[in-house]
């Protein structure tokens, strides 16, 4: 049986990536131009989170049913599924609204 939770904490998990990338990246002054990097860094740092946290439910999945052989391969196949396709699809879309919305945030935050 797969359980699929990806959809339900993608809000929360793409606040707090948001968060800890703003707080790292980000100087105290505006900077539009970092600000466009971190909204990409914050997109696929929410799809690389969300490929991890499938991969675990995967994993204990697979515990609970007693395939511990499976268990590596439950992470990985998960992973590379949400991750690394979901990046390859869904590039197109959320690295423009990356930019976009980084870049208008630190431009607003300048000119206030």
């Amino acid at each position: 049986m797969f359980i699929y939770v990806s959809e339900f904490p993608v809000p929360i998990i793409a606040v707090c990536v948001s968060t800890v990338v703003w707080r790292v990246m980000l100087p105290e002054e505006p900077a539009p131009v970092r600000g466009a990097l971190a909204g990409i860094v914050s997109a696929f740092g929410t799809l690389i989170v969300l490929g991890v946290l499938q991969g675990v439910v995967n994993s204990l999945e697979a515990i609970f049913d007693g395939a511990l052989n499976d268990v590596v391969s439950e992470f990985i196949i998960a992973f590379a599924v949400i991750a690394l396709w979901g990046s390859l699809f869904s590039a197109i879309l959320i690295a423009p609204l990356g930019v976009i919305g980084g870049y208008g945030y630190e431009r607003y935050l300048a000119q206030r």
